[in-house]
């Protein structure tokens, strides 16, 4: 071979035969397609938990708690899975989805409300479309005020269907038996039952055995006036929802007056 010639079906160095690739090229036709994944992470803020709309409410016990807690994706992909668990072993619920990059949307969970201070926390986890996962931490407190009944005297006081007053003392002119009323109420926030009244001075009748909050009866009792300054105490009882026991006493003062007016003196 003459120096610089080719034989025939030889490559020159550097060449390519018909048919081959170059190293790194593909083949018109073989392989399959790339497919391309979203580029991004996946990032959110919670906002303040809300309870019943407050923070570190009182609510009370046996009313509903409801929770509520604003969370924006703050990445760069939607977050197409987002998942809110109770530390209590309940589900927050409401999330809309797909969440876009840059909107909110609120995470809700009702319970019901119990006694004390109640702190609560919760996880959530959300996911975006490649699968990538993030987890955050909240909590939340309120306190379940328990309701109770209270049995109170308001002042009032009739004496033979005529108003008097617990701050004046009452004067008799006789000492027939007399009929003294006394007005009780409930000024708690829950209802009372069992309502009793008993007093030294006799039976005590009529009133209510059962009073709702801000709710007032009437109780009756026999009075037979005395000599001198004396005091009728009227003692009341009542039983709240929690079995608490709760009392009051009104006292009714009162002085007897029998005299009669001197004669004239005659001329």
């Amino acid at each position: 071979t003459t120096p610089g010639s080719t034989t025939p079906g030889s490559t020159t160095p550097g060449s390519t035969t018909p048919g081959s690739t170059t190293p790194g090229s593909t083949t018109p036709g073989s392989g399959s397609s790339p497919i391309d994944s979203p580029q991004g992470t996946v990032a959110f803020n919670l906002g303040g938990t809300k309870v019943n709309g407050q923070s570190s409410p009182t609510v009370p016990v046996g009313q509903k708690v409801t929770y509520t807690l604003p969370v924006t994706n703050t990445g760069d992909l939607p977050i197409n899975t987002l998942v809110g668990k109770a530390s209590d072993g309940g589900t927050m619920t409401g999330a809309k989805l797909p969440l876009a990059p840059g909107q909110t949307t609120t995470l809700t969970y009702t319970t019901t409300a119990k006694p004390g201070t109640q702190s609560v926390s919760f996880g959530v986890v959300g996911s975006n479309p490649n699968g990538q996962q993030q987890g955050k931490t909240c909590s939340a407190v309120y306190t379940g005020d328990v309701a109770n009944g209270q049995i109170a005297k308001t002042g009032a006081i009739e004496v033979n269907d005529q108003p008097t007053s617990d701050t004046t003392r009452y004067t008799f002119h006789t000492t027939d038996v007399s009929k003294l009323d006394v007005q009780v109420t409930n000024h708690g926030d829950a209802p009372l039952q069992n309502i009793t009244a008993t007093s030294p001075a006799g039976a005590v009748t009529g009133g209510k055995t059962t009073l709702q909050p801000g709710e007032s009866t009437w109780f009756s009792v026999p009075v037979k006036p005395e000599s001198g300054i004396n005091a009728v105490p009227v003692n009341f009882t009542g039983t709240d929802p929690t079995g608490k026991v709760t009392t009051a006493q009104e006292k009714f003062e009162y002085t007897l007056c029998t005299c009669t007016s001197a004669p004239a003196p005659q001329a």
